[in-house]
């Protein structure tokens, strides 16, 4: 069953000082989510709107299978960013009935 990760993406070592997300040379990065994407392996993806990072949810079957794939990521291995991926439960909302819950409230 697959579960779902956030990979939080900062700055790495090699990140251009003083220039934003939108300024970083990330094509690389963004066309290997992209291919992570087709493969069924990201659901969303996308820059933080302040500019200082960005943000990927990837629906896989374990956190190493994440890791692993994340490592490949040409601008994480250059070093551009720099990845931390957090396991992550959301909440169905359709679904939701508190368990304390009062009828015809």
């Amino acid at each position: 069953m697959k579960k779902l990760f956030l990979v939080f993406f900062s700055p790495g070592a090699a990140w251009i000082e003083g220039k934003s997300i939108f300024e970083q040379p990330l094509d690389d990065h963004v066309n290997f989510i992209h291919q992570l994407y087709q493969r069924g392996k990201v659901m969303m993806a996308g820059p933080l709107a302040d500019g200082t990072g960005g943000l990927t949810i990837m629906t896989v079957e374990s956190e190493r299978e994440a890791r692993e794939l994340i490592e490949h990521d040409p601008d994480v291995l250059r070093e551009i960013l720099r990845p931390e991926i957090r396991a992550w439960s959301p909440i169905d909302w359709e679904n939701y009935a508190p368990a304390n819950a009062q009828s015809g409230a």
